[in-house]
């Protein structure tokens, strides 16, 4: 049994970085063909959605450019390009708000401090 763990191989359908999962509460499980190991993500290409109040809607356009920063690093400002702002307000916390989507432009970046800051980046921070 050992040998064959030792020889078993897990291929991903896709290149990228682990964001979740652990190997640690698969081992000896039982496991159907096609169910989720870990999540993989292409920290390469990472699309910010950002939910803008509707008093600075005004101020967002597709081909817009701006920045954003974590709250895990508020003080490192990454530049973006935003490509789609929805056109429907939904309630956040009792005021309207709407999504506003982007990419962190990379190639902005990539000469700069933030670069090494933007590969730790993960969905969801």
């Amino acid at each position: 049994f050992q040998q064959r763990v030792a020889r078993a191989e897990i291929r991903a359908p896709i290149s990228g970085t682990i964001i979740s999962g652990s190997l640690d509460d698969k081992v000896g499980a039982t496991m159907e063909l096609g169910q989720e190991l870990f999540r993989i993500a292409d920290l390469d290409d990472m699309l910010v959605v950002a939910r803008v109040a509707d008093s600075d809607i005004g101020f967002m356009r597709a081909g817009g450019t701006g920045h954003v920063a974590t709250r895990a690093d508020p003080a490192t400002k990454l530049p973006l390009v935003i490509e789609q702002v929805v056109p429907l307000a939904q309630p956040v916390e009792g005021k309207n708000a709407f999504e506003v989507r982007a990419r962190i432009d990379a190639a902005a970046v990539a000469d700069t401090a933030a670069a090494a800051y933007v590969r730790t980046l993960r969905p969801g921070m």
